[in-house]
């Protein structure tokens, strides 16, 4: 049996049982669990024991709950369940799972409040082990008697799933967040909870529980990787987010969970404001934490053992970028999913148009151009006071990426709402690109080629920017990140010469005989 105790005496004040959270306590565990813990290792934090059970560490009334559920619950295939380790981001993934299905209710009267402003996320998308099934296996589900019924959790996939293994899986939806982020926002959350100020000893303790991975719900690399494999195992079922997406391109990633959820956006939704609408809703627009916020608290030693640790714990999972090579191109897994979608799904029309590109290549203008010359020919008889498309939206907003966006999640997305001539883009190569043509008619297909030297530079600073403002790309970044310099010839003003010499080098030898030059 395993005995830790890791219990720092600080300026915290000592809390009786009662004063602790329910979850927390160990008064509501039947004489079979109490049977159970006796058998699991065990250790103790500030706010008591926790037990490992299933390779997850709970405090003793949470794991009667992880028991309740697994003995009790009863699926429906239409059930969606919101999930996340602590402090990752899941009281706005219910808030907008929850605004998602909402808007499709009939609010007759102005003076009924949305549930957001009258409720909060957790009162109306319960956690299944912290309140509906902690205290009973069979909870009064009544009033969640409508479909689809939403549920969240804390609990790892594998043990979220035992009541699944005789019935069709619902859809599980995961949220995931930079954990140096989650042990900040965990820090002032307890803090908060004791009321002491920012208390900089339980911070040192919840690393230290955190580095070890024998906090509440820990290892939180195990809890992350169970999701991350059930979403490249079963796409169809589990969606994998970030929380540093949901910050950077709100829109996007909305637009996304709709399509994941059945519940996609029309055309005149889109239009008529309905995703800012949500969005704003859901402040998501001002996330309480700032993505980064870690390097406000933490030491760089801290930083760099919690860098060192996610690092040997996710080696070979894809996790932290492992690329593919398939039909002679390189993909991320994600990436090479929605290719795969898109060669199964798309039905091409003749008077589509797409625009292709190498990364960092002028895409973002080619699309801005060639939406800028349809958009004149429509009739402009309504107020001058309304916006040009390109003012009011981004080009990878109008124009979206093929694999990365639109077939990101679904061989089968809602493309209604994209008038003829319908406009798209890709970084795909030609010949993946043309896969669904086999058997139809072709469309247009315009590339556009930059050097390639200049393509490294422009690269380079976007890539700068992903990491140190959000963690990745924002398709609702304001139009200067997109449209940074776009001048030609910048890469004297960073490439060494010798950089400089062996592209041309390769460049030369690739292009011989090609016909094509730069």
């Amino acid at each position: 049996m395993i005995q830790k105790i890791r219990f720092k005496q600080n300026s915290q004040k000592k809390m009786s049982e009662k004063e602790l959270p329910e979850n927390v306590r160990g008064d509501n565990i039947s004489e079979e669990t109490k049977s159970l813990i006796s058998s699991l290792p065990w250790n103790k934090d500030c706010l008591g024991k926790l037990y490992n059970y299933e390779g997850c560490w709970y405090y003793p009334n949470t794991l009667q709950g992880v028991l309740n559920f697994q003995k009790g619950f009863k699926p429906q295939e239409t059930d969606i369940i919101i999930a996340s380790f602590p402090k990752s981001g899941t009281t706005w993934l219910k808030a907008l799972t929850i605004a998602l299905f909402e808007r499709f209710k009939n609010s007759s009267s102005s003076d009924v409040p949305h549930p957001l402003q009258s409720d909060n996320p957790h009162g109306i998308l319960p956690f299944l082990e912290l309140h509906l099934y902690l205290k009973s296996s069979t909870p009064d589900l009544t009033e969640l008697s409508s479909s689809p019924r939403l549920f969240s959790t804390h609990m790892p996939f594998h043990t979220l799933r035992v009541p699944f293994k005789d019935s069709s899986p619902c859809k599980f939806v995961y949220v995931c967040r930079d954990v140096k982020d989650v042990l900040v926002s965990h820090w002032h959350f307890r803090c908060a909870y004791f009321q002491n100020g920012l208390d900089k000893s339980i911070l040192e303790s919840s690393f230290e529980s955190l580095c070890m991975g024998d906090g509440s719900f820990g290892p939180f690399w195990e809890h992350v990787l169970s999701y991350w494999r059930g979403s490249l195992e079963d796409p169809e079922h589990v969606l994998f987010m970030r929380y540093e997406e949901l910050k950077s391109e709100p829109s996007a990633q909305v637009k996304r969970l709709a399509e994941f959820l059945g519940c996609p956006f029309t055309k005149e939704e889109e239009e008529g404001g309905s995703v800012d609408k949500i969005l704003e809703l859901c402040s998501l627009r001002s996330l309480s934490r700032e993505v980064g916020d870690s390097k406000n608290h933490l030491t760089p030693e801290m930083e760099n053992k919690i860098d060192m640790i996610v690092e040997e714990k996710y080696k070979g999972s894809d996790f932290l970028g492992k690329i593919y090579n398939y039909q002679g191109c390189w993909y991320y897994p994600n990436t090479l999913q929605g290719v795969l979608n898109f060669q199964k799904g798309f039905k091409p029309q003749e008077t589509d148009i797409i625009i292709a590109s190498f990364p960092k290549s002028g895409n973002t203008w080619l699309k801005a151009l060639t939406i800028a010359l349809f958009v004149r020919l429509n009739n402009t008889s309504s107020s001058s006071d309304a916006l040009h498309p390109l003012q009011s939206d981004n080009p990878h907003g109008l124009a979206p990426f093929l694999e990365t966006i639109l077939y990101l999640n679904s061989s089968t997305p809602d493309v209604t709402k994209f008038p003829s001539p319908r406009l798209f883009s890709t970084h795909m190569p030609l010949h993946t690109l043309q896969e669904p043509f086999k058997d139809s008619s072709t469309c247009k297909i315009v590339y556009v080629y930059r050097n390639v030297k200049d393509v490294l530079v422009s690269l380079w600073h976007f890539s700068g920017l992903e990491i140190n403002k959000t963690g990745k790309a924002s398709n609702n970044m304001h139009h200067s990140v997109f449209f940074r310099k776009g001048e030609v010839g910048d890469f004297k003003n960073h490439l060494t010469p010798e950089m400089e010499n062996k592209i041309d080098m390769i460049v030369e030898e690739k292009y011989k005989g090609s016909g094509l030059k730069f």
